[in-house]
């Protein structure tokens, strides 16, 4: 497990990272409190526990060292997040699990994804609760036109950009108003691992303002000496979601909306 205080040094560092993510007042004041929040969310993410079951066995899963994304929500007026941040469990290959930790001011606001394809996940979190949904979290879908996977790896994140970019991803809020998400051309996380076929994959976000409402993945998956590209959706967002494939609907998912439910994805505050 990694130290506390490394990890808070790792993550200051990824302020300077992270700063043009963040919108708002630029000042020295302001700074120190985005600062501030980083080492409250560290703290806070760093007591988490989670772990990767298998055949009734439970296996420690460890923190990635530094935040995947963070930001703010001032686009959204009726409910304006101060900051938030995306963390990952597991350094190799794809995370197994995601965390995001958004400030409302005086109030937390968390959200657990699955990312695992085939085993289950479990997260304590650091008042206790216990999340183990009973099933994966992520399903993987191929592509049905894509290109021959390429051998540089610059050229095979420019593959990856432009399959995820094919996707038309909304979300619809209580009030039934639709907000098309914006595509982030940089990935928020990049992995592969060999041992498991993995060539390359990559985590895109697509995101109202610079939060990030759903997450697609794309990954080149060898299989029987053939390379496959294949797509997947992480939804961080308790809201409805819908995407599009070329204009074809390829998946959705309603509004999720019940706190700390054992489920692949949930949401609920904390003080």
């Amino acid at each position: 497990m990694m130290n506390l205080r490394l990890a808070v040094l790792g993550v200051l560092a990824f302020i300077g990272l992270s700063g043009a993510l963040l919108r708002g007042d630029d000042d020295e004041g302001e700074k120190l409190v985005r600062a501030e929040r980083l080492v409250e969310m560290t703290r806070r993410w760093q007591a988490y526990k989670a772990s990767l079951i298998r055949d009734g066995k439970e296996t420690n899963l460890e923190h990635y060292p530094a935040p995947l994304l963070r930001w703010n929500d001032p686009a959204r007026k009726d409910a304006p997040i101060k900051d938030g941040a995306l963390w990952a469990w597991g350094t190799k290959g794809r995370p197994t699990a995601l965390l995001t930790q958004e400030s409302y001011g005086g109030q937390w606001v968390c959200e657990l994804i699955s990312a695992s394809t085939a085993d289950r996940v479990a997260v304590v979190t650091d008042h206790g609760w216990r999340w183990s949904p009973e099933e994966p979290g992520l399903q993987l879908f191929e592509f049905k036109s894509a290109p021959s996977l390429a051998e540089s790896a610059p050229v095979r994140l420019a593959q990856m950009r432009a399959l995820a970019r094919r996707f038309e991803i909304v979300q619809i809020g209580h009030d039934d108003t639709v907000y098309k998400l914006r595509f982030m051309p940089q990935p928020i996380h990049r992995y592969d691992d060999t041992s498991t076929g993995l060539i390359d994959g990559a985590l895109f976000a697509y995101a109202w303002g610079t939060n990030p409402e759903t997450i697609v993945v794309v990954e080149c998956q060898r299989k029987q000496s053939q390379n496959t590209w294949r797509y997947g959706f992480l939804p961080t967002t308790v809201a409805r979601v819908e995407a599009k494939l070329d204009g074809k609907n390829v998946w959705s998912r309603p509004l999720e909306y019940r706190p700390k439910s054992q489920k692949i994805y949930t949401a609920f505050s904390s003080e």
